[in-house]
């Protein structure tokens, strides 16, 4: 095989660099690119031949156009790389296969399968649970019974995903698509699990985590982060690939809910995933052994896995994350200091010059459109922010207001030292190695709650040690003028033992009514703790400040307002364009303490 020569079609797109290095280190093939589109990649020196064809690829002549380029270069297989490709070319496989060329892809009947979302419950059912959706099809039924905030989505792989805080938008743009998904939005981390797999079984895995998304809200990987050492993550993929009978590539993509521990299907995506140069950077070479099983079989393929030399540790998509400058330029900061980390790799590569020039040169000059899309974007969250404003009105104008402050992150950072309460968990045997503590928390708190406490007890002691080196994040001041408009709570996944030190230390207790911590009987689930307030507090009208997205969504699920208290720009920009206004503790403090003065 060594000196062969395969064809990737389209080499436009970022995976096209990865497939190529795996397959040239490990099968030592020759590699040519069939673009179309004028691309950086063009200039790539891990391309011994390029082709430029331009086309739609969803136009009929793509097919052919690429099996004439194989043909012509004499390439005895060809690989598809984005999903269209994979979608149009497993169409035509005959024809590949009458002219003696390899189409090295999943069957097409299990493209158009896995592809489909609106069946992904169905596919999962009794593996993993989905968002909780609805397939819009000239009919919403069903929509009353989802609970913003929601994302209106296409069908297809492009499905350009909007969110809405509100029934009544997310009704007005899937009557706008037409056939769509609106889905319940999932808050947490973005996980997946790839394969390649025969009949089934996996010959090569992977898990990875997403650090940054190329927008703040999700998407594709800027930053991640593997393996994920998660048994259930890997549980979850071999249960799909076993259902499905899969042969070929595929990405299992995931949301992992870090207050209940719930692993969601989001989507299947039976290509080369767009994260693809860090497995492949660590060892993993998913082309390689997906070629060989195409050539040699299952067993070969999965001793050639066997023998690869692979390692953890990060990549960080720094040129491609350039887009972060038109919109979240901290973003990007973060993007180049993981590139640069221990054990991280990125995409600007010192041994191909011309293609990280050109493609620098690229990125720099879209920067204009990336920050006229970025401004759109946030002008469609103008709507979710008037209906937020709605919210906060009516809550404001009942008789009682109280406002809910978070501690760590809030009121005060508290400076936990998390690494060593991570230690001491695993090592008394309350946490497992994989999981978050929120995580290992509510596990606890469902299964076992004299685990509970005395896990909760040994937490306790560090962060009791760590509020005489906290920072202050709301003054006694901020405080006492709050009390004057609202009933002040605290609502922490802390023990009140913590919130009352940090009160008396910052001479704030005199201005709160009461702590609710995760010692007060319900948990350390916000959720459990809102409920509780509400029923105890009848009617009043509820805010609820917090540096948490999953506890914002509860609230606003809750019927209590949420505020997103934010000192990161990426995390704020997510929180404004789901609708839910970012501010830092003080503004948000004195902000809120303004407007109920105002309405007296």
């Amino acid at each position: 095989m060594s000196g062969e020569c395969v064809l990737l079609a389209s080499a436009a797109s970022r995976k096209a660099l990865a497939m190529a290095e795996s397959l040239r280190e490990v099968l030592g093939v020759r590699i040519a690119g069939v673009f179309h589109a004028r691309h950086p990649y063009l200039h790539s020196r891990v391309f011994a031949e390029r082709v430029l064809h331009p086309s739609t690829r969803s136009s009929s002549d793509w097919p052919a156009a690429v099996l004439e380029a194989a043909l012509s270069l004499g390439c005895f297989a060809v690989m598809p790389v984005d999903f269209s490709d994979v979608f149009a070319l497993s169409a035509c496989r005959r024809s590949f296969e009458k002219r003696g060329v390899l189409l090295v892809a999943p069957p097409f009947e299990g493209v158009v399968l896995a592809s489909d979302k609106a069946r992904l419950p169905e596919l999962s059912q009794g593996i993993v649970p989905t968002p909780r959706q609805v397939v819009a099809d000239g009919s919403l039924e069903g929509l009353g019974s989802l609970e913003p905030p929601l994302v209106v989505k296409g069908l297809g792989d492009a499905s350009r995903p909007t969110y809405h805080l509100s029934r009544e938008s997310a009704a007005e743009e899937a009557r706008r698509r037409g056939r769509c998904l609106v889905q319940e939005f999932v808050p947490g981390v973005g996980r997946g699990y790839y394969a390649v797999a025969a009949e089934g079984k996996p010959l090569l895995e992977f898990t990875h985590e997403r650090l940054i998304e190329y927008e703040p809200t999700g998407g594709a990987s800027l930053a991640a982060r593997g393996p994920v050492k998660d048994p259930r993550l890997y549980a979850i993929g071999r249960a799909i690939l076993e259902r499905l009978r899969w042969t070929g590539q595929l990405m299992v993509e995931t949301r992992l809910d870090l207050e209940t521990g719930t692993y969601y299907l989001v989507e299947l995506n039976p290509k080369f995933w767009g994260s693809l140069d860090l497995p492949v950077s660590l060892g993993y070479h998913f082309p390689a052994v997906l070629l060989e099983a195409f050539l040699h079989g299952a067993e070969q393929a999965r001793e050639l896995a066997e023998r690869l030399s692979v390692r953890e540790g990060g990549f960080s998509w720094v040129l491609d994350g350039l887009r972060y400058l038109a919109k979240v330029p901290a973003a990007w900061g973060r993007l180049a200091r993981l590139g640069a980390r221990k054990g991280y790799r990125c995409d600007a590569d010192p041994l191909d010059p011309a293609r990280v020039a050109a493609q620098l040169a690229k990125a720099l000059s879209r920067l204009g459109a990336e920050r006229e899309r970025w401004l759109s974007r946030l002008k469609a969250a103008e709507r979710n922010l008037g209906h937020w404003a709605l919210m906060l009105r009516e809550a404001l104008a009942r008789r009682e207001r109280v406002v809910l402050l978070d501690l760590d992150g809030v009121v005060v950072d508290l400076r936990v030292d998390w690494h060593a309460v991570y230690r001491a968990l695993i090592g008394k045997g309350y946490m497992r190695r994989w999981e978050r503590l929120t995580e290992t928390l509510e596990r606890l708190w469902r299964s076992d709650r004299a685990l509970y406490a005395e896990a909760s007890r040994l937490v306790e002691q560090f962060e009791l040690e760590a509020v005489g080196r906290s920072e202050e994040l709301l003054s006694r001041e901020d405080l006492e003028l709050l009390s004057e408009h609202y009933q002040v709570y605290i609502v922490t996944k802390q023990p009140a033992s913590v919130a009352t030190r940090v009160l008396e230390r910052i001479g704030g207790l005199r201005y709160v009514r009461g702590v609710v911590g995760r010692d007060s009987g319900f948990g350390p689930r916000k959720l459990r703790m809102l409920e509780h307030l509400a029923s105890r507090l009848g009617g009043a009208g509820f805010v609820l400040l917090d540096d948490r997205l999953a506890n914002l969504v509860e609230a606003l699920r809750s019927g209590v307002v949420p505020l997103c208290v934010a000192r990161d720009p990426y995390h704020a920009a997510g929180c404004l364009e789901l609708g839910i206004p970012p501010a830092t503790p003080r503004e948000a403090a004195r902000a809120l303490a303004s407007l109920a003065g105002q309405l007296g």
